[in-house]
Formats: structure tokens, C-alpha cells, sequence
């Protein structure tokens, strides 16, 4: 799937996935603070549209699709330390309930 499928995708679900709603999910269970290239919104985004359109063995799988479908050169270990931060779980766990009970 490429770029302007995935974004095609996002447009569908503008009601999940608004900038505004996953960077206040976010905030809400207190991951993500600070907000720089790896924004909720970027990481919720990505990781979504990565499992929906290819198999998953790997965060290497996450790393390098994040950085396909941003266009950017975030290391693996800047990517991982997000992924690692307790609260990610929080974050993707409460994504995901939404995801689930708005369709």
C-alpha cells in the first residue's frame, strides 16, 4: 500500500484518527509530553496503517514504515525509547478501544 493509500485511509477515519483527539488521548494517560517529530498523532497514525496493510514481525517492521510514511530519519533507538515509555501501553491500549467502538 502506498502513501496515498494510507492517507486515503486516514481520511475515512478522520473521526479516529484527528490530530487533536490521539494527542489528547495521549495527554490523558500522560505519554508524550514533550512532542517533537514523533508526535501521538504520528505514531498512532503509522502504527494503525502499518498493521492494516502488511504483516508485522518486528518494531523494525514499525521503524521503518513510520519513517515511509512520515517521509523522516528517525533512528531506531529514538523510535524504540517512545515504544518503551510505560504509558505507550496506556496510549495504544485506549487507541485502540476507540478504534474498536467507533466503527
Amino acid at each position: 500500500m502506498d502513501h496515498g493509500q494510507l492517507s486515503m485511509i486516514a481520511d475515512k477515519f478522520q473521526w479516529v484518527f484527528s490530530e487533536s483527539l490521539l494527542n489528547a488521548c495521549a495527554k490523558d494517560v500522560r505519554f508524550g509530553k514533550r512532542q517533537r517529530i514523533i508526535t501521538p498523532f504520528r505514531l498512532g497514525l503509522a502504527l494503525t496503517t502499518t498493521c492494516a496493510s502488511q504483516p508485522v514481525e518486528t518494531i523494525a517492521d514499525f521503524h521503518c514504515a513510520f519513517n515511509a510514511f512520515w517521509g523522516t530519519t528517525i533512528t531506531y533507538k529514538a523510535f524504540y525509547n517512545q515504544l518503551a515509555k510505560p504509558h505507550f501501553a496506556d496510549f495504544a491500549r485506549t487507541m485502540t478501544e476507540r478504534l474498536i467502538s467507533d466503527t
